[in-house]
């Protein structure tokens, strides 16, 4: 299951950062931010596509799990967290790539930047807080580290006593990938400012050349 968090999440990150990639090879990204199509409607349907195409392939395991759960040692909850945790765990990791691949110039910086600040929140992060929790002996440590990390959480889901606790992370995935959604949008706004201000530029130009 940790296996599965850990592939799911850097194929969401990889998946949506190319999310322009055709745009940028024709080099018609500038025309399309030039169209009626709204910010808003280019990220959303972006995030669908994305979401959708990660999302089934998370959910083409299912029946493995349903196996373990009829062959015993593994409840039905268990499994419904899981898939919670995968699933939140490719929203977040989808908004990044989207975010990357509204603010990079290039597919190659939007994939490194988006396996960069995938690797920062999932990874850095609850790396330093783990020590934080260590050194200083925290009550509610183990609480935090689930929320940040779906590692973490994937591995406490492992007790069913625990799977409660280990949905923070559903949470912080949900209010993660909005936040990094909201900054995805704000640069496509600025990009189609951008667009528009230097379409008639362009126009003066071609005419130029062509003159």
């Amino acid at each position: 299951s940790v296996w599965m968090v850990a592939v799911a999440g850097v194929l969401s990150v990889l998946t949506a950062a190319s999310a322009f990639s055709r745009e940028r090879e024709e080099r018609t990204l500038p025309l399309l931010f030039l169209t009626d199509i709204g910010a808003g409607e280019l990220l959303a349907s972006r995030l669908g596509l994305s979401f959708l195409s990660n999302g089934l392939l998370v959910l083409s395991t299912l029946p493995l799990f349903v196996l373990s759960v009829s062959l015993g040692g593994v409840v039905v909850e268990q499994v419904l967290a899981a898939y919670a945790l995968l699933l939140a765990t490719v929203f977040a990791c989808t908004s990044v790539g989207l975010l990357a691949a509204s603010a990079a110039r290039s597919d190659f910086g939007a994939r490194l930047l988006a396996l960069c600040t995938a690797g920062a929140l999932f990874g850095a992060v609850p790396s330093v807080a783990d020590d934080v929790v260590t050194r200083f002996g925290l009550s509610h440590g183990r609480v935090l580290l689930d929320c940040l990390s779906p590692l973490y959480a994937m591995e406490d889901i492992a007790d069913p006593r625990h799977i409660v606790r280990a949905l923070g992370h559903v949470a912080f995935s949900a209010i993660a990938g909005g936040a990094f959604l909201a900054a995805g949008w704000l640069c496509l706004r600025r990009n189609r400012v951008k667009a528009e201000w230097a379409a008639p530029v362009e126009i003066l130009r071609r005419r130029n050349e062509s003159a």
